[in-house]
């Protein structure tokens, strides 16, 4: 996710007498890159897991926040980006595909409030705490920013991590973290460790030819089921942090009137 590797193959054909010669060219995107072992020891050796991670509640906090925080502060700015909230339903099928150690897409996800669940998956070769390899994760999606462009809606490198992370229609995440035995990086690789990161959305994003934002004044276009602008999103409801805050006020303000009685 954090470096790509570009891989050029030429390749040789004979035809009526004249050699014909072409390229192609192959992009992976990879964390940590290790030794590819030898062919042999990889049959023996099955991904495992090793530490099957369950988020607490301030893990979950920590990848709404650092998902709203992008989404609040994208350029162009954004006029309808909704605001995030954990669902539980997708934190376990994200915390399921984790557990399988293997660096893979889902296919055909759905829950019961979301008929096409969108996902976002991350590999660490290192180990780290589980905080740490959140917040690695979800800004190496970030990051692909630097490949999109949303005037022409057009990504020069693979960017479906970010476009799906900054999907205004999308309001629900949910995550999972496993640290693996002997995980499948990518195709044909194998790392002693490493640790999985995947995260489900709902209802999913990247739609062919969609721009995942319109851009405008933020709130410009919130609907009347997220009639509240939130921190430059359109929520349903005030965020923690701004009720947490009016309490502070209102409780400033009936202490001062009570000094003054």
């Amino acid at each position: 996710m954090a470096c790509e590797k570009i891989f050029t193959t030429c390749k040789c054909f004979f035809s009526v007498g004249v050699i014909f010669c072409y390229f192609t060219t192959n992009v992976l995107s990879i964390k940590n890159e290790r030794p590819s072992p030898d062919p042999s020891s990889m049959r023996v050796k099955r991904a495992s897991v090793r530490v099957a991670v369950v988020l607490t509640d301030f893990h979950k906090q920590l990848v709404v926040d650092e998902h709203n925080r992008f989404r609040s502060s994208v350029t162009p700015p954004a006029s309808d980006m909704l605001r995030m909230v954990w669902y539980d339903e997708l934190g376990k099928t994200a915390e399921t595909h984790s557990r399988l150690c293997l660096f893979n897409h889902s296919q055909g996800l759905s829950t019961a409030n979301f008929s096409e669940v969108g996902e976002s998956i991350y590999i660490d070769g290192n180990v780290r705490t589980v905080s740490e390899v959140l917040k690695v994760a979800m800004k190496s999606w970030e990051d692909e920013v630097r490949y999109y462009s949303l005037q022409d809606n057009f990504c020069r490198q693979d960017c479906s991590h970010y476009t799906q992370l900054v999907w205004a229609n999308t309001y629900a995440v949910g995550c999972g973290v496993t640290t693996c035995n002997n995980p499948n990086a990518y195709t044909g690789s194998i790392w002693p460790e490493g640790q999985f990161v995947v995260c489900h959305y709902g209802p999913a994003g990247n739609y062919f030819d969609v721009k995942p934002y319109v851009q405008g004044t933020p709130c410009s276009k919130c609907t009347s089921r997220f009639p509240i602008c939130s921190n430059h999103l359109c929520s349903s409801t005030r965020s923690y942090h701004q009720c947490f805050a009016h309490a502070l006020i209102f409780g400033l303000f009936f202490t001062l009137a009570g000094l003054n009685l």
